[in-house]
């Protein structure tokens, strides 16, 4: 992820909207690490000075940490584990926000089946999306083979991650399966 203006060229962050926005995701990030928490990338202010955060993720999240049931408005996803689909969707669910769902699966029936079960006001999904094992960040080359274009298919969602977004936030929280 490339932090910078949303003018240049190749950049997918773009600043918070004022100072007391990015002091607001540093408290719940700190609150996060406080509570067990591990900052897995970022964490803190990026470099570049001014509103800008360095994208975060967090493992050994709860979702009892503030960041997970505040609208943070910020670049954090905090990865929680869950060991069962109905305990993934009682997590899911139990927020007092629920603008939007994005998930991922290899099981587009699972999929179905989970976005009628999770509250939120759009259901986003991504179906085998295939992540390489040595560098998460890149997908393998199996993925990247050409696609077909499909015909729109009703929202779903799954089972084998979830991400939680809040009023217009970006990632929130991420769920995977042990």
């Amino acid at each position: 992820l490339k932090v910078g203006p949303g003018t240049e060229a190749g950049v997918t962050v773009g600043p918070l909207i004022n100072a007391e926005a990015v002091a607001k995701v540093e408290r719940h990030v700190a609150d996060a690490v406080k509570h067990g928490a591990r900052v897995v990338v970022g964490g803190k202010r990026s470099p570049q000075g001014g509103t800008y955060f360095e994208p975060t993720i967090l493992t050994d999240a709860q979702n009892r940490m503030s960041f997970m049931q505040d609208e943070l408005f910020g670049p954090v996803v905090g990865v929680m584990p869950f060991s069962s689909e109905a305990e993934m969707i009682a997590l899911a669910n139990d927020t007092r926000y629920g603008l939007a769902a994005y998930l991922w699966t290899r099981d587009l029936r699972r999929g179905h089946r989970v976005a009628a079960a999770v509250d939120a006001g759009v259901a986003s999904r991504r179906v085998r999306a295939e992540i390489s094992r040595e560098d998460p960040t890149r997908r393998s080359p199996r993925s990247r083979a050409p696609r077909r274009r499909r015909r729109a298919q009703p929202p779903a969602a799954a089972a084998s991650a979830f991400v939680r977004g809040r009023a217009g936030s970006t990632a929130r929280t991420t769920r995977t399966t042990p």
